[in-house]
C-alpha cells in the first residue's frame, strides 16, 4: 500500500483539493498541526545550535525568544514556522562568519558563540 502525503496552509490546501473532484476522493484524511509557540521556535533554533556545536548566552537567548513572540503576533499567512527558524539560523551563521572575518586571535569559544548581533532580528 502506497501513501501520499501533502502539506500546506489550510485554506490553500482546501482550494487545491477542491480544484479537482478526483483529488477529493483520493485525499480524504486531514491532520491539522497548530503553529509552533515562541518557546517551541526557540527550541528548534537551540537544537540547531547544539547540532552544530554553537552556543548563545542566556541574555541573547531571552532576546531571541522575545523576537519569536513578536514574529508570531505579527505573522501573516506566509509565516513558515520551522522554515522561518531554519532560514534565520542559516542567515545567523552567515552573519557570524562575516563578523568573525574581521577579528584576529580567534578562539574555539569565539568561533562557536552566536551573538545577538549575528541574528537578523532588526
Amino acid at each position: 500500500m502506497a501513501f501520499t502525503l501533502l502539506a500546506g496552509y489550510t485554506s490553500e490546501m482546501k482550494q487545491f483539493i477542491n480544484s479537482n473532484p478526483g483529488l477529493q476522493s483520493r485525499f480524504n484524511r486531514y491532520i491539522h498541526f497548530p503553529d509552533y509557540s515562541a518557546e517551541e521556535l526557540y527550541q528548534i533554533f537551540e537544537l540547531n545550535l547544539k547540532k552544530f556545536d554553537y552556543t548563545i548566552s542566556n541574555d541573547d537567548g531571552k532576546m531571541l525568544k522575545q523576537y519569536f513572540q513578536t514574529k508570531i503576533s505579527e505573522k501573516d499567512n506566509n509565516f513558515g514556522n520551522a522554515r522561518f527558524v531554519r532560514n534565520l539560523f542559516e542567515k545567523t551563521l552567515e552573519q557570524q562568519a562575516n563578523r568573525l572575518a574581521k577579528e584576529t586571535n580567534l578562539s574555539i569559544e569565539k568561533l562557536s558563540e552566536i551573538s545577538i548581533d549575528d541574528i537578523s532580528i532588526i
